[in-house]
């Protein structure tokens, strides 16, 4: 499924679980928020994701500092007069190294890192806040970005893991909705999955075999329609849940 596809479909089975949790958040921003991050998150395994782009900055601005730094340390060696040949020869080592490291960052390789550096500053935050749930937020972002897509984050595993970090900032913001909205949003990403030709390996690694029932093809016109057809049938059910519940006909 395409990324516009698992935010609807994560925001509308939040809105259906929402009918039959009449307890919880309700329709709060911070319920519907934590529900939306939840339906995009296996998708950081792919570099060029709607969330790996909405969380982390442009790596071209950091090739083009790195570009900036070779050329101004390498053109600062190359005409001082007054310094030793080692110090001009590790000076022009480090303008190597940033001119390699440009171009190592470029493409996939470059979005990758700056998603990982987003989890990393979330790691620091974890560690400053003492919030344990915070850290695992973290290593996931740190270590998604590296993952061949469609493997580990598509798996019962880490929605059980996606789940225990709701559960964790539920009980540090005491606000119950963000567990069943968030860990009901990152199931929803992988049951779409399961509905694509590509399947999604559900145990893996106990086994690498992909379900799946096989209606669509990912960015294919006959999915794009199929997409908007199972949107459409999730948000008439949520629809019709909370007609029913404001109705007083669901208890």
């Amino acid at each position: 499924m395409r990324g516009v596809a698992h935010l609807t479909l994560g925001l509308l089975s939040a809105a259906a679980v929402v009918a039959l949790r009449p307890d919880l958040t309700g329709y709060s921003l911070t319920g519907m928020v934590v529900a939306g991050v939840g339906s995009l998150a296996p998708d950081l395994d792919e570099p060029g994701s709607r969330l790996g782009r909405d969380i982390a900055f442009d790596p071209k601005y950091l090739r083009y500092g790195l570009v900036a730094a070779a050329a101004a340390v390498g053109l600062w060696a190359w005409y001082r007069l007054d310094i030793t040949r080692a110090a001009r020869t590790e000076a022009l080592l480090l303008a190597l190294v940033c001119g390699v490291g440009a171009a190592a960052l470029a493409g996939k390789t470059g979005r990758r890192v700056m998603v990982a550096a987003t989890g990393g500053l979330v790691l620091v935050a974890a560690l400053w806040l003492r919030q344990p749930w915070l850290a695992l937020l973290g290593g996931f972002v740190v270590g998604a970005p590296f993952l061949k897509h469609r493997t580990y984050t598509h798996t019962a595993a880490a929605a059980v893991l996606w789940g225990y970090i709701c559960y964790g900032a539920a009980n540090a913001l005491r606000d119950n909705g963000i567990f069943w909205l968030g860990a009901w949003g990152y199931l929803s990403h992988l049951v779409g999955d399961s509905l694509t030709k590509s399947g999604v390996p559900w145990l893996l690694p106990l086994t690498d075999f992909r379900f799946a029932l096989p209606l669509m093809s990912t960015g294919s016109r006959r999915g794009n329609l199929l997409e908007g057809i199972i949107c459409g049938a999730v948000g008439a059910g949520a629809a019709a849940l909370s007609v029913a519940r404001l109705s007083g006909a669901l208890r």
